[in-house]
């Protein structure tokens, strides 16, 4: 019988482990992005109890922000990952900072003196569809609906959207009318509901220029650049409103809780999250899981709050938790191209980091 070579014998099984290595980094990414909506559920409500509504919202995104940047660069710079962004990536990194965090979080505060909280959580779930579109159209991803792991993340990102839709109208639907701001004339409703749009559009660019920049480089590096170059331009933004009113700037003693909550885990924790998954998966894959979001809020407003939601709502949280392990197991078991449905280049990265 003829020898076979050992490289080849090396080849054949790590071909054979390719697959099960995948899964695992899979059910890794679904993970961290549950974490993540965990920690964004929690943010509103927290905030909410801690500063009361007696902190100017502008600020209190822009002390955030800064802060997180300090964090992350501070990381960027102990872990050893600071790298010079080659020419041709400043304006990726720019856009970073632009979509993901200027326009994402300005864009949602001033809409909301116009339009009321539930035009923006209803708009919210939209984000899944327009990256799954985004991505389709400028060929970042593709779309094989004979493939089950294609089918099973529109399916994922269809009923998910449905669900937390349906979650939303449930919310309000017996909120009083007089819970929508006064300002709400034809004009106003107009300039938020299209600061809304951009807010929401912004968030899915965002993501698809995050996937671009983590096959070059390092995870930390992008969201530590990114964030930072984004406060930069968020002050531009608020520093001329804001700078005269020293009231504004003041939080009370349990703002201080909050804005460290803000800070460490959703801002530090969460973009670096973003970027981690986006270098693993798709875009696509990473804004699937923004609706359990709504599922984590419902679970903290019933331990924190104790309002227990309607049946209505929990039907809706079913669909989103359905939606969830669709997306999961088209993350373990996706079959488009070898390596668990990702670029080559990102593939090495992703193993080397590892």
């Amino acid at each position: 019988m003829a020898e076979v070579h050992p490289a080849l014998l090396a080849s054949d099984e790590e071909r054979l482990l390719r697959p099960r290595r995948w899964c695992g980094r899979g059910l890794a990414v679904a993970a961290i992005l549950t974490a993540s909506q965990a920690i964004f559920g929690g943010y509103a409500i927290i905030v909410k109890i801690a500063i009361n509504s007696s902190v100017d919202t502008l600020v209190f995104s822009l002390l955030r922000d800064i802060g997180a940047s300090v964090v992350l660069l501070s990381a960027c710079a102990l872990m050893g990952e600071r790298r010079p962004i080659a020419p041709g990536d400043r304006a990726t990194f720019v856009g970073v900072g632009l979509f993901g965090i200027t326009i994402s979080q300005t864009a949602m505060v001033l809409a909301l003196q116009w339009v009321p909280p539930f035009n923006a959580s209803l708009l919210q779930p939209t984000q899944p569809v327009l990256t799954l579109l985004l991505a389709l159209c400028v060929r970042m991803e593709t779309l094989n609906i004979c493939s089950a792991a294609s089918a099973l993340k529109v399916a994922g990102i269809v009923i998910g959207c449905a669900g937390a839709t349906f979650t939303v109208l449930t919310a309000t639907e017996r909120k009083p009318a007089h819970d929508a701001p006064s300002s709400g004339s034809i004009s106003g409703m107009l300039l938020g509901n299209t600061l809304l749009v951009l807010q929401c559009a912004g968030g899915a660019v965002f993501q698809l220029l995050n996937k671009r920049l983590t096959g070059r480089y390092p995870s930390i590096t992008v969201a530590a650049y990114g964030y930072g170059l984004g406060t930069l331009m968020l002050a531009v933004v608020v520093l001329p409103m804001r700078a005269a009113d020293a009231g504004a700037w003041r939080l009370p003693a349990a703002g201080y809780a909050a804005l460290a909550y803000a800070v460490l885990l959703a801002s530090a924790f969460n973009y670096f999250a973003y970027a981690w998954a986006a270098r693993r998966s798709s875009a696509s894959h990473v804004t699937a899981f923004f609706p359990l979001q709504v599922v984590f809020a419902a679970l903290l407003q019933v331990l924190v709050l104790g309002e227990w939601p309607s049946a209505t709502q929990v039907a809706g949280a079913a669909a989103i938790v359905v939606a969830l392990l669709c997306v999961v197991a088209s993350l373990a078991y996706d079959d488009s191209r070898p390596g668990g449905g990702v670029p080559k280049e990102d593939e090495r990265r992703a193993a080397a980091d590892e």
